[in-house]
């Protein structure tokens, strides 16, 4: 999918005014969409919802999938905005796999998500490396269990806006999209629900928004006033210069969005390489050359002069 970007939300604030678009003043007023879905990120715990679970076929349009597969949940929930959100463009292969889905119960359609070896690949290419086995490391330290997270998914669907989750048998309706509203504003009472279910000390959440990506509404809005440029009258030249000036500015704002987009490619391609076999190499490198332990012993001594000079500014 080519046409969308993902946007943390930092503030359940922002919900109130949230338009990744118009952050670009310039844009015309027409452009209204806003967030094609929302995908929040907790620390999972075992509690009881006592909220009503609407059966999946009951909706037979919305795409829900259980979650069968371990640590897909990410993945399913932006699969859960992408096929539920008919003003994205979708690529073939997301078409093909949602007009096969959309026939079957949503316990397969969670099969499918992993049997599909597209989408596992694509799931796979952000995995950590890690050839290194800690076993042992573990078995020699005290035993701790790791906090699990968990991604869900919060979409508007035909006049109405719904929270999957994978792990519940079906959607959960939060409520109707009043009119002259954003959806958003029915979902925040939601995210803030299950915020306030933990203590105030907990701070490991995240808030993304699947929306238009702004490059694109940019360009189609330069090409727009351009069209309106080659339209004038002689009559029209005095205004002629403020549009020009729109434009310059516009193609500022588009070439900042174009920068960040090259660098998210190259952060991605950063977070998905494999450095593990050239720090190997140079561990071996430095081992052949009996540096290893001048190495350890100077990063030894830094951490204990740390640690002293941490507890003398804690006295004082």
């Amino acid at each position: 999918v080519n046409d969308v970007s993902v946007e943390e939300i930092y503030s359940l604030d922002d919900l109130s005014n949230y338009n990744p678009l118009t952050r670009s003043i310039l844009l015309s007023n027409d452009i209204t969409t806003t967030s094609y879905g929302l995908i929040f990120l907790f620390k999972w715990k075992k509690e009881v919802d006592t909220r009503v679970v609407i059966q999946s076929y009951d909706i037979p349009d919305l795409f829900f999938a259980k979650q069968v597969v371990t640590n897909a949940c990410a993945t399913q929930a932006i699969l859960s905005v992408l096929l539920n959100s008919p003003s994205i463009n979708l690529s073939p292969l997301l078409i093909n796999f949602k007009d096969f889905a959309m026939n079957i119960d949503s316990e397969s359609k969670g099969i499918a998500i992993g049997e599909s070896n597209e989408i596992r690949l694509a799931h796979n290419s952000f995995a950590r490396p890690d050839i290194i086995s800690q076993e042992d490391i573990q078995k020699s330290k005290s035993r701790r269990t790791e906090d699990a997270y968990h991604f869900i998914a919060y979409v508007p669907f035909q006049g109405k806006v719904y929270e999957l989750d994978g792990l519940k048998p079906g959607p959960i309706l939060l409520g109707d999209i009043i009119e002259g509203l954003d959806w958003l504003q029915v979902v925040r009472p939601a995210i803030e629900d299950r915020m306030n279910r933990y203590s105030a000390s907990e701070t490991h959440f995240t808030l993304l928004s699947i929306c238009p990506k702004k490059s694109i509404y940019i360009s189609k809005e330069i090409d727009k006033l351009r069209l309106q440029i080659e339209s004038m009258t002689i009559d029209d030249n005095t205004n002629d210069n403020s549009l020009d000036q729109q434009i310059i500015e516009l193609q500022n704002q588009l070439n900042d969005e174009i920068s960040k987009e090259n660098f998210q490619k190259i952060e991605n391609a950063r977070r998905r390489h494999n450095y593990l076999p050239i720090i190997i190499i140079l561990i071996k490198a430095l081992a052949k050359k009996r540096l290893l332990d001048s190495i350890r012993a100077n990063a030894v001594n830094r951490r204990d002069n740390n640690q002293s000079r941490n507890i003398n500014n804690n006295k004082k």
